[in-house]
């Protein structure tokens, strides 16, 4: 068996790194915008997904869907690419320090160091690398698999057999737990992986997947390897 996760909003809590660097956006740029902050906040968190998805597609570059972002976000369409290299500059240095894990990250992944560990995250190289490295959860994973550095994105079921090529495994053998329904349910589903909805907001669940396993705590990923060796067990039972 071997365990597959996320990055962002499964590994790290973007919520809890939003609460620190929303605010200094707001604080600093607050003559561009033209919003409440409230507002700016919740403009921030819907053009956020919109805009990392058409760059993981590749239907924009990662400056552009930055650059889209911060005009969407600021509701200021007209802003120069001067003052906007200048809001992603002071982003940089505030986000780069907001990177937080959930509370049972490293618990979890420590528990789990019997099993083959992987991560398969969408996003650039350089970025999601200095995440893992910085929150030190790199050693923990026996691969990790980041879409910008082999030009395929979740939720491709590619990317996904990618990664199990590396671990030597097969996609029923594997769990892929992720936050996102779209990347990573439906990602790992296609690739004929076990998927695992890590389901913080108790968003309601498609009727056409309500047989899919979700979790809302990373500690419930601890009780995956005997819901596996019970299924196993029940499929070798009837195909005997």
């Amino acid at each position: 068996m071997v365990f597959f996760f996320d990055l962002d909003n499964t590994l790290l809590d973007d919520n809890a790194a939003q609460a620190k660097y929303l605010p200094a956006l707001y604080k600093n740029f607050g003559n561009y915008i033209n919003c409440s902050e409230d507002e700016f906040r919740q403009r921030w968190r819907e053009a956020t997904p919109r805009y990392h998805q058409l760059y993981a597609e590749g239907a924009i570059t990662f400056e552009e869907q930055r650059f889209r972002r911060v005009r969407d976000s600021f509701n200021n369409p007209s802003l120069d690419e001067d003052t906007l290299r200048t809001i992603i500059s002071t982003f940089d240095s505030v986000f780069s320090k907001s990177w937080t894990l959930f509370p049972k990250t490293i618990p979890v992944l420590q528990k789990l160091q019997d099993f083959p560990l992987g991560i398969i995250t969408n996003g650039s190289l350089e970025q999601q690398s200095r995440k893992i490295d910085s929150t030190n959860i790199r050693p923990y994973f026996d691969c990790i698999v980041i879409s910008e550095e082999v030009g395929i994105a979740k939720p491709h079921p590619e990317i996904f057999h990618h990664a199990c090529s590396l671990l030597h495994c097969s996609p029923e053998d594997c769990y892929f737990i992720g936050d996102s329904l779209e990347n990573d349910v439906l990602g790992a589903l296609s690739a004929g992986m076990q998927p695992v909805w890590f389901n913080t907001t108790n968003a309601p669940v498609p009727e056409h997947l309500c047989s899919i396993k979700i979790i809302s705590n990373l500690e419930e990923a601890l009780k995956l390897p005997f819901d596996f060796d019970l299924h196993h067990s029940r499929a070798n039972s009837r195909n005997s």
